[in-house]
């Protein structure tokens, strides 16, 4: 790692930070005060800023880990990208899912789907034995207009 980001090529980083960007992704009486401290925070921003990473929006819940003791909720798991990573897979949102087993919740990262072009062509020969298959074939070209050079 650089002072400039993780170097070329697009990044996706996700994980358990141990750790908050902001004041308000903590809530409830903590016994981990180094989560809260303002320097931890301000080192974590500057991390972020560093390394020029966007931090995904999340969709859903808000917070990712909750204390055994039930009394501590906390953003400590979070997915981070670059712009190239969003250049080429468009703009991504994170699902905080429920809690199971675990004291953190999973996480889902959702994406724009990438443009493959177009869909492929797709026959299933039984059509061919529907009654109704060549009128309907006839009436559909015959409403179609073509124009340019193929008109």
């Amino acid at each position: 790692m650089s002072k400039g980001g993780f170097g070329g090529g697009a990044w996706c980083v996700v994980g358990d930070f141990n750790a908050i960007l902001h004041r308000e992704e903590m809530r409830g009486v903590t016994e981990i005060p180094y989560l809260s401290q303002p320097s931890e925070i301000t080192e974590f921003q500057a991390f972020v800023n560093t390394m020029k990473l966007k931090d995904i929006p999340v969709l859903g819940r808000k917070f990712t880990w909750f204390h055994s003791n039930g009394r501590s909720i906390s953003r400590i798991d979070r997915a981070f990208v670059n712009n190239d990573w969003e250049s080429s897979w468009g703009n991504p949102s994170l699902w905080i899912l429920p809690r199971s087993v675990s004291d953190h919740c999973h996480l889902v990262l959702h994406h724009n789907c990438v443009d493959w072009g177009p869909r492929p062509f797709r026959f299933n020969n039984h059509w061919l034995q529907h009654y109704d298959f060549k009128g309907l074939v006839e009436e559909f070209w015959r409403s179609q207009s073509i124009s340019g050079w193929m008109g």
